[in-house]
């Protein structure tokens, strides 16, 4: 999510995007069979610099998309989120 402006939900469980656009809150739903580079491709779009970017569940985050998203933002920082997400929740 961004500081800013619309949400997105990536994900890429093509079986699951009509749930997703029916129960998501975010404006947009989009299918992204390579996760890790749509992650990095919207991050960014949205940033446009190095960022630190927030992962709720980290220990528990899908290592291919991590890895994709680390090669593809070098300057980016990754840290755990969950207590910012929970307390949002």
């Amino acid at each position: 999510m961004p500081r800013e402006g619309p949400t997105t939900l990536l994900t890429d469980a093509a079986w699951d995007l009509a749930r997703a656009e029916s129960e998501g809150y975010a404006q947009r739903v989009e299918h992204a069979p390579k996760l890790g580079n749509s992650l990095a491709t919207a991050i960014r779009e949205s940033s446009g610099r190095s960022v630190r970017i927030g992962i709720a569940g980290y220990n528990f985050f899908p290592a291919p998309t991590y890895f994709g998203m680390a090669k593809a933002l070098p300057r980016c920082a990754f840290a755990e989120a969950s207590v910012v997400t929970g307390r949002l929740r």
